[in-house]
């Protein structure tokens, strides 16, 4: 387990649900709709290089993440960085890592990270995503 591509994000991740998004069940609800149907886009995408791991396009969790935050942000008023934070970090583990181990065991011999290399940029960069989307939606709001 990679510890800044898995371990870091999974517990501010469960941070930022209990403590922001559990408080009303109809935002829980749709975060955990939303964070299947991301991890599953993202698991149709991610492909399995050989020698090297999961690839997968950077843009796409950062766009799932953006088009959910904003609709369950509007829609429901949920607090935008833990809700994209939480989605896009969770969704490209799960989707990318977490869902391919069986495949990722069987053909990289030896060594095998959970949340490393690629993985581990589509989480950065989603989390700082995540804070540009909630700094301007806050900066709408007021």
């Amino acid at each position: 387990m990679n510890v800044g591509g898995a371990v870091i994000p999974t517990i501010v991740s469960i941070y930022l649900i209990t403590e922001y998004l559990i408080r009303s069940m109809l935002v829980f609800i749709s975060f955990v709709m939303s964070l299947a149907l991301s991890s599953l886009i993202i698991w149709r995408n991610a492909r399995l290089i050989p020698g090297i791991g999961i690839a997968l396009p950077s843009a796409l969790p950062i766009l799932l993440t953006l088009t959910f935050t904003l609709i369950t942000t509007i829609t429901l008023h949920a607090n935008p960085l833990a809700f994209s934070y939480s989605l896009g970090s969770l969704s490209t583990l799960l989707g990318a890592d977490i869902f391919n181990i069986k495949r990722v065991v069987r053909v990289m011999r030896g060594y095998v990270s959970i949340g490393g290399a690629g993985v581990f940029d589509g989480i950065y960069l989603t989390g700082l995503t995540s804070l540009i989307l909630a700094s301007l939606y806050r900066a709408l709001l007021l």
